[in-house]
């Protein structure tokens, strides 16, 4: 092990003494040289802080909407016998009284939450804000900018995502779509089929909604977007773009499609697993499309 002399000790001392001297005048004499950053810098930290500050506030709340929600949608579930075929049942005009309440109670909870998100909108101006000052901070605030915006973003969408759910398990079709048409728009034009999920989500919600037209633009999309050797292996797309078609009067497009899909069942499958295909495509053919 090296041992320093008395000497050399006491010159690092005075070496260490004197950058801890000379630093306070180094950032001084680099706020100086870029006066404008330091007030960038300094303006961004005060608005982080303040948002950080408000998404801690708005946690309680949170927590206590959330027990709400969720004790409300518990005495909605008891309305009805089957809460999964609630929507369904909706759909199709029901006037059970018992419905009639589960729906009420359940829009309840969607305002709730519509009233807390609500109260994300100050900060998701902030963050507006906060981003047109991006290009004159360095980076490290900078990536603090982007994490906090992740995180007010992400919360943003997660009360939506909930909301939407609730219009979804009441049959409101409509302003469920509205939301996940939101997220949607969010993405570059070129990027939107590339998720599939969001794009097969609203493709159901305009069918449900009673507008097979926009329904059958996506499912075709998504349905082309795949290898031609792959497309009638996915029955649950392939189904939506047949009855889409159906909707829409293209008997023929819907024909061939049905057929697809039950041509690449196994031959020994096609009998049993085959039979709503098949039934499908008699129902086309006595409407005028083909025939088998």
């Amino acid at each position: 092990m090296r041992v320093l002399s008395a000497r050399g000790a006491w010159g690092a001392v005075l070496c260490a003494a004197a950058l801890l001297f000379l630093a306070p005048w180094a950032v001084a004499e680099e706020k100086e040289a870029n006066p404008q950053q330091a007030g960038a810098v300094e303006r961004v930290e005060k608005q982080l802080e303040s948002i950080q500050s408000r998404m801690l506030a708005l946690q309680e709340q949170e927590f206590n909407i959330n027990l709400k929600v969720m004790d409300a949608q518990q005495r909605a579930n008891k309305c009805v016998e089957n809460p999964g075929n609630a929507a369904s049942e909706i759909a199709k005009g029901g006037k059970n009284p018992k419905l009639r309440e589960y729906k009420s109670i359940m829009l309840t909870c969607a305002q709730q939450l519509q009233a807390f998100d609500g109260k994300l909108a100050p900060l998701l101006k902030s963050l507006a804000a906060l981003e047109r000052d991006r290009a004159a901070v360095p980076d490290n605030v900078k990536a603090r900018i982007d994490e906090v915006a992740s995180r007010v973003r992400s919360k943003h969408r997660t009360n939506l995502e909930k909301i939407a759910n609730v219009y979804e398990q009441t049959a409101e079709w409509r302003p469920a779509l509205t939301i996940y048409l939101g997220f949607y728009k969010e993405k570059p034009e070129a990027e939107r089929l590339k998720d599939r999920t969001l794009s097969e989500k609203i493709a159901d919600l305009y069918d449900k909604s009673g507008d097979p037209r926009n329904a059958l633009a996506i499912y075709k999309g998504l349905f082309e977007g795949k290898k031609p050797n792959e497309r009638y292996n996915d029955r649950g797309l392939g189904e939506k773009l047949g009855d889409a078609y159906e909707k829409c009067g293209d008997l023929k497009a819907a024909f061939t499609t049905y057929k697809g899909l039950l041509d690449a069942l196994p031959k020994d499958k096609r009998d049993t697993d085959g039979k709503g295909l098949q039934e499908k495509m008699e129902n086309v053919g006595k409407k005028g499309g083909a025939k088998k």
